[in-house]
């Protein structure tokens, strides 16, 4: 039998009974690494900028210490692949660590224990494949809004600013303003069926180190059938929580993630496995029932 929303959020609160420190930290974890490589990524970005002015204004002969607080910046082209670069592997780092957390929850809905070391478990098996399915997931968003480009820019091009200016071609300014809120309002419904679909795609790689890129999408699409409406509503039953996470800075998703990423565990477990037992084990289930 299926577990209502309580009954799921029930599971992951005692799951994480004595288990929270090792969340919190795998949640420390995420956030450092991925601040590093960012941070790395601008002061490259910018210092390459320094590095260039100096260089030019000494070349030139007008560099004195005295004016390099108004220093004009030139970035190398080249910096901006480098950063778009950085990007990319800062976010693949974030979901390797992302799947290694959910890796930790679904051993507390299993094994009722899970320890820091599991934070590093996609970097072990087989990790191309994650890196693979975000940049998939990267390409299909580049798809989805180029449309939107190159309808700006042709729009940019036919108007200009002096026909703007003269109070030309509205019309073309109207149409431009309705097919991005028509063509958003359907990217967003589209972008939301897809994740009902898929949203659990890290949760099953994550508990099936050998699946590929495509078998993961299909294996999680099957088990989300008859279960995306639950999943929709367990997703909105946090909206408060998030909100919550916003007003504390960021600082409550310390906290917080944690105990979301651990519902959704025991919502995978539950339609993955619904003859398996989720709660761990030495505890009994009617004490758990409220």
């Amino acid at each position: 039998m299926k577990m209502s929303r309580a009954e799921l959020k029930m599971q992951a609160r005692r799951a994480l009974a004595g288990n929270y420190g090792n969340l919190i930290l795998a949640m420390l974890v995420m956030v450092l690494v991925s601040w590093a490589i960012s941070t790395i990524g601008q002061a490259a970005f910018v210092g390459s900028g320094i590095l260039s002015s100096v260089l030019t204004n000494i070349g030139t002969g007008t560099f004195s210490s005295g004016e390099f607080a108004g220093i004009s910046w030139r970035f190398p082209g080249h910096m901006y692949i480098v950063t778009w670069i950085l990007g990319l592997l800062s976010s693949w780092v974030t979901v390797l660590l992302t799947v290694g957390m959910n890796r930790m929850c679904i051993s507390l809905g299993r094994e009722g224990t899970t320890d820091i070391s599991r934070i590093w478990w996609a970097f072990k098996n087989h990790p191309v494949r994650f890196c693979l399915l975000q940049l998939f997931i990267y390409l299909l968003i580049c798809v989805a809004i180029l449309p939107v480009i190159v309808l700006t820019i042709a729009l940019a091009f036919s108007l200009g600013g002096a026909a703007i200016s003269r109070g030309a071609n509205y019309g073309q300014v109207l149409f431009l303003v309705l097919f991005l809120l028509i063509y958003g309002l359907i990217l967003a419904a589209v972008c939301l069926l897809v994740y009902l679909n898929y949203g659990l795609v890290y949760y099953v790689m994550a508990d099936h180190p050998d699946m590929g890129v495509f078998q993961s999408l299909g294996e999680t699409h099957r088990i989300m059938r008859g279960n995306r409406f639950r999943f929709l509503v367990l997703q909105l039953s946090f909206i408060g929580w998030k909100l919550l996470v916003i007003l504390t800075a960021g600082i409550g998703a310390l906290w917080i993630n944690p105990y979301i990423r651990c519902t959704f565990a025991m919502f995978y477990l539950d339609i993955r496995e619904p003859e398996v037992e989720t709660i761990p084990p030495g505890r009994d289930y009617q004490e758990m029932t409220p």
